[in-house]
C-alpha cells in the first residue's frame, strides 16, 4: 500500500489544479507535495495526513496571521491546502482509512506515528 495513497493524493491535487485552471506540472506538484510532507515528517505511508489538513483549516479559521506563518514554515503551497479543504478526496476504503487515521503511535498496533 505504501505509495498507493501518495499516487491518489497527487492525482487529486492535479485534478484540483486543472479544475481551477492552475497550470502546474505534475512534476512541480510532486515536488511541492514532497517538500511539504518532508517538512512535517510525514510517515512514508502518509497515514493520518487528513488530520494535518484539519488542523491547518482550524488555524486558518482562527487566525490569518497564524495561518500565514504556519503555511510558510511548512512550505505548504496554497493550492495543495485548498485541494484538500475545498474538494473531498475520493479514495477506496483502505486508502481512506489510512488517510483519515487519527491514532497515535501504539507499540501494539501496526499504525505509524502521526505527525509529532
Amino acid at each position: 500500500m505504501t505509495g498507493t495513497l501518495k499516487v491518489k493524493l497527487l492525482e487529486h491535487i492535479e485534478l484540483y489544479c486543472k479544475g481551477v485552471n492552475l497550470e502546474i506540472s505534475i512534476e512541480d506538484i510532486k515536488s511541492d507535495f514532497d517538500d511539504f510532507t518532508s517538512r512535517i515528517s510525514a510517515p512514508e505511508d502518509l497515514s493520518g495526513l487528513s488530520q494535518v489538513f484539519l488542523l491547518l483549516k482550524r488555524m486558518n479559521d482562527a487566525s490569518q496571521k497564524l495561518w500565514e506563518f504556519t503555511k510558510s514554515e511548512l512550505c505548504l503551497p496554497e493550492y495543495i491546502y485548498y485541494a484538500f479543504n475545498e474538494y473531498g478526496v475520493e479514495l477506496d476504503a483502505s486508502s481512506r482509512e489510512s488517510f483519515n487515521v487519527s491514532a497515535q503511535l501504539n507499540p501494539h498496533t501496526n499504525i505509524n506515528a502521526t505527525y509529532a
